[in-house]
């Protein structure tokens, strides 16, 4: 947050400006920046410096073994740069190295040992600097939120927990997941079935891929491969309720069909199956946001969605949370090429 304010040694009161204001700690996108870098500007100037290297190395090594076969082994002297026919004679001449192709070889060697390192130098300091970075944000973070009063925590929620629920067999020293259990205000209200546990994981983006029994008057029971599942999120209020909107995107593969071979189909089955899917998928993401917003649970971040939205109507609906999200109302657009 680019308005964070300026706090003292103990972290936890601000600073105040000659007009009595809290004084903004990053005034400009620049500050904030570089406050953030502080400690990875020499790993990320590294890195390029090596990046440089790299593509030196690599221009390199071509040209010596052009050279070694044109000026060396074919005696075309007339191809070499003025310095390189300097360091050349300096070497010995080209009938030395003809003699002792060794040494050409030990210079592209030890070229290709210059540009290891280089990558191996870039890696490092890159990986080094983006660490960096990103631990002096968390901790950053980390701080901002331990100084906040416990009260702004519990006006800002940021949504409920939803946790695997395991089922043990004691006999046979098994556990099997039963489904995900939802909660509201820290208790439990409620375990989804296992098709609510799948539109869950597709409303919540989580799920990548999921085969799916399909059934159809012509073709029987059809087995069908759903993947590359993406889900994009948006919410907003209307006539006085929360309204998420949820464009999920996927590809369909036909693995199996009762009454015709997958590679017999027609558009027209194509289109039937597509169909059976759309109204299948719908059923799992309408089954999981139902049986979570009924009960008052928000594990589906739809307040955080809403927020991102629009943050005027997060504004209006936080202080009721509960009377929001039970009668909240889901709005889904199947995309299936």
């Amino acid at each position: 947050d680019n308005r964070i304010r300026m706090k003292n040694a103990d972290n936890h009161t601000a600073k105040l400006n000659k007009s009595g204001q809290a004084a903004l700690r990053f005034p400009t996108n620049r500050s904030l920046t570089m406050y953030f870098m502080r400690g990875s500007i020499a790993f990320f100037a590294g890195s390029a410096v090596f990046a440089c290297l790299v593509s030196m190395f690599d221009l390199v090594i071509p040209r010596l073994i052009q050279w070694t076969v044109d000026a060396v082994i074919g005696g075309n002297l007339s191809s070499l740069p003025s310095w390189a026919s300097g360091l050349l004679g300096q070497l010995g001449g080209a009938d030395y190295l003809r003699a002792h192709l060794w040494l050409a070889a030990a210079l592209v060697a030890a070229a290709a040992l210059g540009g290891a390192v280089s990558r191996y130098g870039f890696r490092v300091s890159n990986e080094r600097g983006a660490e960096t970075l990103m631990q002096r944000m968390r901790d950053e973070l980390f701080s901002h939120l331990l100084a906040l009063p416990y009260a702004w925590i519990g006006e800002n929620s940021t949504g409920d927990i939803a946790l695997t629920v395991l089922e043990y067999n004691d006999s046979a020293d098994i556990a099997s997941i039963k489904g995900i259990g939802v909660f509201s205000d820290g208790k439990l209200v409620k375990t989804l079935s296992g098709e609510s546990t799948q539109g869950f994981l597709i409303l919540s983006g989580k799920l990548n891929e999921l085969e799916i029994e399909l059934y159809d008057k012509k073709l029987g029971k059809v087995n069908v491969s759903v993947q590359d599942i993406k889900t994009k999120r948006s919410a907003k209020t209307q006539d006085g309720r929360i309204k998420l909107h949820c464009d999920i995107f996927c590809d369909l593969t036909v693995k199996s069909a009762e009454r015709k071979p997958p590679s017999a189909l027609d558009k027209s089955d194509n289109e039937r199956i597509k169909s059976a899917l759309d109204r299948k998928l719908s059923h799992l993401c309408e089954s999981a946001f139902y049986d979570c917003t009924r009960v008052g649970s928000d594990s589906l971040r739809i307040l955080d969605t809403l927020c991102l939205s629009s943050k005027s109507d997060y504004e209006k609906c936080r202080s009721d949370r509960q009377k929001y999200l039970k009668t909240s109302l889901l709005s889904l657009n199947i995309i299936i090429p």
